[in-house]
């Protein structure tokens, strides 16, 4: 068989996937290994070629293998590389190690071959063929080695390349820090189109990469802090500080810290920062989210110089809705900035409150001049807001409310009159603001007041009231407190459930603000709570119950043992206290029959039955209610106690009206059973068939 023919007999068992076949003859014949090799050539057969010969693990496949690593398709380098690690290959000099190892992806292992590797990587990055040739250049860079710096050069510089490797190229040098790139660095730059992805993407790091040269890209980075973009602005101030240089004016360092977002370092400056921090506000260089740092950072700098341009600034966003910034876009959501400008004139403190004060009559500046006030707190503003407070005729609610609200931050006790004044008066509109200042006060003067607010219909403002009871932590509180106690929502109790849902119930409730504040109180409060148990209100008695609940507390005589557990409605538990439960369980039967489900009356139901004979003869009383479901209630739980002396009054109730009832007491009384039963029961049909 001529060699040709032998190579047509490999490609028809790889063709036909006689691949045992082809494995037999690979291990027979000495020819198939070059069969494989020439193989390699063919587009259609080179991938099995290349895993056969990985599989045979013969020497000689090494060689044809070793050219494949530069091939342009990426899977068929990995799977050569993948053959020669079955081979056992290991690189027998530099350039096969560099061309093996770019090619298994250990860059790192390159760069520890250091100069070594300079020589074979050049030749990879003047041979131009390579597909990684991004990569070629990226480990010129990490090796730092001069002899690299003419070639990348050329590459910079040919326009005609393609734009990432010209951009890699510049990172190398960078890295390299050969001067000479400066300027082929910044024409690059300055050709870049910042409108397309690929421009805008590699600035920054073309900028970074000219900080590397230290001094000598200085200048020209120095420029691109005054350009348009952010994306020039911070790539230029991370390539200053990459380059260690601060700035030479106050303006300029706070411009580099701005776009480096380190406003801790400015602050530092202190005063020094004041006007070109004003300057970089005033420049529409920054989004809402920078200007609102650069307010905070004028607010913690603390310099009054700040005052008169951090009112003007909140003037204008009120006045116009909006900041305009230099791409002429108009931002409308300016919320966020006003509050910062807030918060910075309540840092400036008493250098604000002069010129604050002259504003509160202003339309636009007089509400969030009035909150600002608020906030710092000066008793110098006491009689201004109480002046707002009291005059309604000049001032509208919202003012007054605002108002209010900031006499409570600032804490003075002469606001306590006015304020209540004001909440008494038909146009009070937000009562909850006004207790929650008078909380904030602390002045027993107002507990009055806030006891009755106890009784609001809203509960926001029941809570906001107990919160201002509890801040102010007068003891008389605390019996109106229990009294307006609000009662827990809807809940299913299910011990069993993994999630609980009647103890997910009980934290909701207990953790309630109203419910906080009277926990806050102590020990008078659970005393008090613990009264409550027997108050004429069922509602309030399970409201406390409840609460008590909560708060973990355990009875501590048998008598609150009773009363808790009747509260609670826990009917099961109250059947151990024997005759004295019976008349509380009728009488709760009878209240609960109008409201409860059938599951619930059964419970109360079965409490009675099981106190049996002390039970007896006041459900045989029920027989005789005038309700016909009570009657009905009473025929069922005689049923159940299975107790003799019941069925001659169960065949009385047989004549009952109520159909349902009837129907109760023949089915309690088969459920009693035995001679008498039958006995009773057949002589009232008889009865009743000679009667018709």
């Amino acid at each position: 068989m001529t060699s040709q023919e032998y190579l047509n007999y490999i490609v028809g068992l790889i063709d036909s996937k006689q691949w045992e076949k082809l494995q037999k003859e690979e291990q027979d014949s000495d020819n198939a290994v070059g069969a494989l090799i020439v193989l390699l050539d063919h587009d259609k057969y080179r991938s099995v070629a290349i895993r056969r010969l990985g599989e045979l693990g013969d020497l000689r496949a090494i060689n044809p293998l070793i050219k494949l690593l530069s091939f342009p398709d990426i899977s068929i380098t990995w799977n050569a590389v993948d053959a020669l690690d079955k081979i056992g290959f290991h690189p027998r000099n530099v350039d096969e190690a560099v061309v093996y190892l770019i090619s298994s992806g250990k860059y790192d292992q390159i760069k520890t071959l250091g100069k070594k590797a300079v020589d074979p990587l050049l030749r990879l990055l003047l041979d131009g063929k390579s597909e990684r040739l991004q990569t070629v250049i990226s480990i010129l860079g990490d090796i730092g080695d001069k002899e690299a710096v003419t070639p990348l050069l050329k590459i910079l510089e040919d326009k005609e390349k393609q734009f990432y490797l010209r951009q890699f190229a510049a990172k190398s040098l960078g890295e390299i820090g050969e001067e000479r790139a400066v300027e082929p660095i910044i024409e690059f730059i300055e050709s870049l189109d910042l409108e397309s992805n690929d421009g805008h993407n590699a600035l920054p790091g073309l900028l970074f990469a000219l900080g590397s040269f230290g001094t000598s890209a200085i200048p020209y980075l120095r420029k691109c802090l005054d350009k348009k973009g952010y994306v020039f602005r911070g790539g230029a101030a991370k390539a200053l500080k990459e380059a260690n240089w601060e700035g030479e004016t106050p303006e300029e360092k706070v411009n580099i810290l701005i776009e480096l977002y380190e406003w801790d370092e400015i602050v530092k400056l202190g005063a020094s920062a004041v006007e070109p921090l004003i300057n970089a506000y005033k420049s529409k260089k920054y989004a809402s989210l920078g200007l609102k740092d650069i307010v905070l950072a004028l607010g913690k700098i603390g310099d009054p110089r700040a005052v008169k341009f951090l009112i003007n600034a909140l003037g204008s966003l009120l006045k116009n809705g909006y900041i305009v910034y230099e791409s002429g876009y108009e931002d409308r959501a300016i919320g966020g900035l006003v509050t910062a400008i807030g918060v910075a004139l309540s840092q400036l403190g008493e250098d604000a409150v002069g010129d604050l004060l002259g504003l509160l009559d202003d339309e636009i500046l007089g509400k969030e001049a009035t909150r600002i006030l608020g906030k710092i707190g000066d008793p110098r503003a006491v009689m201004p807001l109480i002046e707002i407070v009291q005059n309604e005729n000049r001032y509208d609610t919202d003012n007054q409310r605002i108002a209010i609200s900031a006499l409570g931050d600032i804490g003075d006790q002469r606001a306590v009159v006015p304020i209540l004044e004001n909440a008494r008066r038909d146009s009070a509109k937000d009562l909850r603001v006004s207790v929650r200042a008078l909380g904030k006060i602390g002045d027993p003067g107002a507990v009055d007041f806030l006891v009755e607010q106890l009784g609001s219909e809203e509960d926001y403002v029941k809570d906001e009231s107990a919160q201002a009871l509890a801040a102010i932590g007068d003891p008389k509180a605390i019996e109106p407190l229990v009294r307006n106690i609000p009662g827990p929502g809807a809940f299913f109790y299910n011990e069993e459930s993994p999630l609980n849902p009647y103890r997910s119930a009980l934290e909701t409730y207990g953790n309630s603000a109203y419910n906080k504040t009277i926990k806050s109180f102590g020990e008078q409060a659970i005393n008090l709570l613990v009264r409550y148990l027997t108050d004429d209100d069922p509602d309030r008695r399970y409201r406390c119950a409840y609460l008590l609940e909560f708060l973990n507390w355990e009875p501590r005589k048998e008598e609150e043992k009773f009363n808790y557990s009747y509260a609670l409605g826990r009917w099961d538990e109250l059947k151990i206290f024997g005759k004295r439960a019976v008349d509380p369980l009728i009488t709760a039967l009878l209240e609960k029959l109008k409201t409860e489900g059938p599951l619930y009356i059964f419970l109360i139901e079965y409490a009675l039955r099981d106190i049996k004979e002390h039970a007896l003869y006041p459900v045989i009383n029920l027989l005789s209610n005038s309700d016909a479901e009570a009657r009905a209630s009473a025929a069922r739980i005689l049923g159940e106690m299975e107790d003799e002396k019941a069925i001659e009054p169960l065949i009385i109730a047989l004549s009952d009206e109520d159909q349902g009832v009837r129907e109760e007491a023949k089915r309690g009384i088969k459920k009693i059973g035995g001679p008498v039963a039958e006995s009773l029961l057949k002589a009232f049909y008889d009865s009743n068939k000679e009667e018709n």
